[in-house]
């Protein structure tokens, strides 16, 4: 009945810090939040072993698979590695000082073993998974310095124009092109700068994002209130999750 109760006390325990690791998660604590489950999930089957049970060896097995398998799935390699020393090490002190017999300290050693064989292969294979990640963000990092390079030196004036005409972002090229500098574009809406043509057919470009590039002749107005005749091109894109409208001039 003792160990009955502390068997008890275990779940209960472990259930309440699983609900708070719930909690940090809805919240966004991410890290906290799943360091706390794997915690959890992983001490409410350190008791088992040492209840007089005919199954004991097995918890074993749930002792050690539970926290590496939620580890590899979240962390990186060396993460899986440190779950993988930690629970081994729980199991082989449980193998060690709990109360069994040859036939169930023989199935857990085995248990074990079969453990920490898959443990070493998710280990290879999630280092496998972080190289290519790895090998992804840098080619995403390098299209992105690539487009912001452009962005930054051609000569032409680009402007993003997203809902009621408000302009999200500009480049050099266009600030000159109106003479204002980036600060002074990002507070004042399109309609001050392009003729109301421009502005309309900007507003139907960004609201219609199958349709393809258009060209027009259209007026931009600069700051000390002369007139530029310029060509521009009209193209549907996604600003930050926003619709918005591509202009260069």
């Amino acid at each position: 009945s003792v160990w009955a109760d502390l068997d008890t006390i275990v779940i209960v325990v472990g259930l309440l810090v699983t609900a708070v690791a719930y909690v940090l998660l809805r919240r966004g604590r991410y890290l906290a939040g799943v360091l706390l489950f794997i915690a959890s999930t992983a001490s409410m089957g350190l008791v088992a072993p040492f209840v007089p049970d005919s199954h004991s060896e097995i918890a074993v097995l749930a002792t050690a698979v539970v926290p590496v398998l939620l580890t590899a799935l979240v962390f990186p390699f060396r993460w899986v590695l440190v779950a993988t020393l930690l629970t081994a090490t729980i199991g082989i002190a449980q193998l060690l000082v709990a109360d069994l017999t040859p036939a169930q300290t023989t199935t857990g050693w085995t248990l074990l073993i079969i453990v920490v064989t898959i443990s070493c292969l998710l280990m290879v294979s999630r280092a496998h998974l972080s190289a290519m990640e790895r090998d992804r963000w840098q080619r995403i990092q390098q299209s992105e310095d690539r487009y912001r390079h452009l962005f930054e030196t051609v000569t032409d004036g680009i402007y993003i124009v997203g809902p009621e005409g408000c302009i999200l972002q500009t480049n050099p090229a266009a600030c000159a092109q109106v003479g204002r500098d980036t600060g002074e574009l990002a507070v004042h809406p399109f309609t001050e700068i392009a003729d109301p043509s421009l502005v309309a057919a900007a507003e139907r470009c960004r609201r219609a994002p199958g349709e393809p590039p258009s060209r027009r002749e259209a007026r931009l107005r600069r700051s000390d209130g002369s007139e530029l005749d310029v060509e521009v091109a009209l193209s549907h894109i996604e600003y930050d999750g926003v619709a918005a409208c591509m202009v260069v001039a």
